[in-house]
């Protein structure tokens, strides 16, 4: 008799772990969808926003939305964008799964060396 309730508790510990594991496997499988503004008066270069590169922007330009599949292990939630040769990098949110990210540069200040970054969801 005891041996068939810690059978049946073993049995419930797999069913729940396997359920467990199947969600986070569906869950990587799906994908965030970021683009980039650029509000600033300054052409953007090196652009790199999630650890994907993104092409050059004028003053005004938006990209295209990129599918992403973040990974905190491996990825960077920061967006770099290069200005007249001086480098200017930025931390984010991580993305949450499903959603669209806009990130808009706002303003550069290239004397003080200031970026003025926010996020728009959908």
């Amino acid at each position: 008799m005891k041996m068939s309730g810690i059978m049946a508790l073993w049995c419930m510990f797999l069913i729940s772990t396997f359920s467990i594991e199947e969600k986070n496997c569906l869950q990587s499988d799906n994908k965030s969808f970021i683009r980039i503004l650029n509000n600033s008066k300054y052409p953007l270069g090196n652009i790199m926003l999630y650890s994907k590169h993104f092409k050059d922007l004028r003053p005004g330009d938006s990209s295209k939305y990129k599918k992403i599949r973040f990974d905190e292990r491996k990825d960077d939630a920061i967006v770099f964008v290069s200005v007249n040769e001086v480098n200017f990098a930025v931390f984010l949110t991580v993305p949450e799964i499903g959603r669209k990210y806009t990130v808009v540069i706002d303003s550069i200040q290239l004397k003080e060396r200031n970026i003025f970054v926010r996020e728009l969801k959908k």
